[in-house]
């Protein structure tokens, strides 16, 4: 083999290692894209599942009676909704005076807001015994009875004037309200930001057909 041929063979040889290592990088590269993608696949389906998830709950929790103030018309349902809800706000009501029905709007907009709490509304004259086993003085209505884990944890006396922001404030007080239900109502209620328009780089285009 003369030298010419052997210089050949050496430069083929290196062109070969060289190519034999792209590919290499490139297998491996593949490889990772395909571990991202298989991830990213991964990653969406439990998103999916879990917003599934959230959207069964929050259907559930409408059919019970969240977002809105619910009237409750008997004992038994009253703590049917204690025991299936962990946060339960309970308006306990008398005359239906005026005061009674700004309050009512007062706890529908809360209501709407802190949608994990299920609010209530009891009346001493369609459900007497729960006022009558809780003890209540019926003096002191309109109030408010704030139920933990089927526990009564507290009351809000003196609450028909409030304004809705103190009501807010004191039921936050508390416990009764959750911070992350009004983040997520003020994140729902922003505009959506306007999405950049993308530029198209390389040609122009021009309205005209002058140039055809």
């Amino acid at each position: 083999m003369d030298a010419q041929q052997a210089a050949l063979n050496n430069m083929l040889a290196g062109t070969i290692e060289v190519l034999e290592r792209q590919v290499d990088q490139t297998l491996v590269e593949l490889e990772k894209v395909s571990k991202d993608e298989d991830e990213l696949a991964a990653l969406r389906r439990r998103r999916i599942a879990e917003m599934k998830k959230t959207q069964t709950e929050k259907q559930e929790k409408i059919e019970r009676g969240h977002g809105d103030l619910k009237n409750v018309n008997d004992v038994k349902e009253f703590f049917a909704n204690c025991k299936k809800t962990d946060t339960v706000v309970c308006l306990l009501t008398g005359q239906n005076t005026e005061s009674v029905q700004l309050l009512r709007l007062k706890l529908t907009k809360l209501a709407k807001i802190y949608f994990t709490t299920l609010f209530v509304e009891a009346s001493s004259e369609r459900v007497p015994y729960l006022f009558e086993n809780m003890q209540f003085n019926r003096s002191r209505l309109p109030s408010i009875a704030v139920i933990k884990r089927n526990i009564c944890v507290g009351y809000l006396y003196e609450v028909a004037g409030n304004e809705l922001n103190v009501l807010e404030k004191r039921l936050s007080e508390n416990g009764a309200l959750d911070p992350q239900d009004k983040e997520q109502s003020e994140q729902r209620a922003r505009p959506a930001k306007p999405q950049p328009t993308k530029t198209i780089r390389g040609r122009n285009y021009d309205d005209s057909d002058d140039d055809y």
